[in-house]
């Protein structure tokens, strides 16, 4: 995951730079920006760093910026807004949600370039940015249904865990799920299975919110003492980001289910 991450954060500062080659050459240092969702995150700190060591390298400047906390459009637009009067030289920007942005910030961009990284713009609004720096996010979710398949060959009660399902990146990986575990090609995502190949979201689910290490492992935890689903998916790696924490939290369910023959398939 490490390497991975440090080669995206490498593309998405190659990407920046090499959309300034045919800007006329300056004495000062190019300035970017890496706005992500929110800078008490261990990706997005990771990121930070991972751009702004690619800029040094270049002689350049590359900052991270975002708030604590859950991540809000309405405060990314006001921190987006602020970055297009800073005559920045490039914005990464990880999108929250694509179409308040362009319906307000982004219409002050001017001609600052652009591209986007972890969470891309919706199809709608992705002629707003160069590029994107990321994975294919629908590819993602199917690799994980596949996973479940292969675990759970008969089906059975699924819950999966999301940040927010205003994400771009979040909405794709879960209908990548969706479509891997039968549900019609036509499906936009939004519904539940109900029975497709044996397989059953019940109403609570999916969890919403499991973007930090804590609230990942409450509602893991939540599920796990339920004793009520087969496979328990979480899209993103919140659950792992404290593996002390993780082993702490769950490995007492965990010994308890594994003691009743009852433990769920949990996919990270």
């Amino acid at each position: 995951m490490g390497r991975w991450l440090s080669f995206q954060i490498f593309l998405a500062v190659s990407l920046l730079c090499g959309l300034l080659f045919t800007y006329p050459t300056v004495a000062e240092p190019l300035q970017f920006a890496l706005l992500a969702k929110r800078i008490d995150q261990r990706f997005f700190i990771q990121a930070g760093e991972g751009c702004a060591e690619a800029a040094r390298a270049q002689g350049d400047v590359c900052r991270l910026l975002g708030t604590s906390g859950p991540p809000h459009f309405r405060k990314q637009n006001q921190l987006l807004e602020q970055a297009f009067h800073q005559k920045l030289d490039g914005i990464a920007l990880s999108v929250t949600q694509s179409e308040w942005l362009a319906e307000h910030a982004l219409k002050q961009r001017g001609h600052i370039p652009l591209i986007t990284f972890n969470s891309d713009f919706n199809p709608a609004e992705q002629q707003l940015r160069r590029s994107h720096v990321g994975f294919d996010n629908l590819v993602f979710g199917k690799q994980l249904g596949r996973l479940a398949q292969r675990l759970r060959p008969q089906g059975g009660r699924l819950c999966v865990l999301t940040g927010s399902l205003r994400d771009t990146h979040q909405q794709e990986r879960l209908h990548g799920i969706r479509l891997q575990l039968g549900a019609i090609p036509n499906h936009k995502g939004t519904e539940r299975l109900r029975g497709e190949n044996g397989w059953f979201e019940p109403s609570r689910c999916p969890l919403e919110r499991a973007e930090t290490a804590d609230r990942a492992l409450l509602q893991l935890a939540t599920l796990l003492n339920t004793n009520q689903f087969d496979v328990i998916v979480n899209i993103g790696s919140w659950p792992i980001d404290q593996p002390a924490m993780y082993r702490q939290q769950l490995g007492p369910i965990l010994t308890g289910l594994d003691r009743q023959g009852a433990r769920p398939v949990i996919i990270i």
